[in-house]
């Protein structure tokens, strides 16, 4: 009885038909090539791994967690330099008032590789959670914000450089109501 080749097997015989015995390549060779991402969508997904671990420790208002891999010294918009536990301080002060988080999304945008280890990632933000205002009055918010934000991979991880510079923010709106309040006021 005489062994007739799969399907897989017809295709790759066929495939050296053309191109030559010696240049042939196993299927699982190319889908194994096809498997691999290109460095851009490589740091994509890797950055947008680390932004939903940043995303989750928001939920959980876990400052250590957030602030982790961030940098020891981060400048505020005057230039004046911030430690680590006094950005984790003024993060523990600003979700006091956030009795829980409906829904947060960071979404990568886009990102610009800048070489092999470096990046900027423009991101998307929507935030909507319940505050605790003044007297006990609790407030549906809902934020949304575009940022960007310096990437370096270290030691094999991406991390964020910097606290990201906000290129655009969206309406407030506070029980469904655009709020004409300016934040940071």
């Amino acid at each position: 009885m005489r062994h007739s080749p799969s399907h897989a097997g017809r295709a790759t015989l066929l495939a050296c038909s053309f191109v030559g015995t010696l240049a042939c390549v196993p299927p699982a060779a190319v889908d194994a090539r096809r498997a691999e991402k290109p460095p851009e969508a490589a740091a994509r997904a890797a950055i947008q791994a680390r932004i939903a671990e940043r995303v989750e420790a928001t939920i959980r208002k876990d400052a250590d967690a957030l602030l982790r891999d961030a940098e020891p010294v981060w400048s505020a918009a005057d230039g004046r330099p911030i430690a680590r536990s006094e950005m984790a301080d003024i993060l523990r002060r600003e979700w006091a008032t956030v009795e829980r988080t409906i829904e947060l999304t960071v979404r990568v945008d886009s990102l610009r590789l800048v070489h092999a280890d470096s990046a900027d990632v423009f991101t998307s933000q929507h935030w909507q959670r319940i505050l605790r205002g003044e007297h006990g009055a609790r407030h549906q918010v809902r934020t949304s914000a575009w940022m960007e934000q310096r990437w370096a991979r270290r030691a094999g991880e991406w991390r964020g450089v910097g606290a990201p510079r906000v290129l655009r923010e969206g309406p407030v709106l506070v029980d469904g109501v655009q709020s004409l309040a300016v934040r940071g006021q």
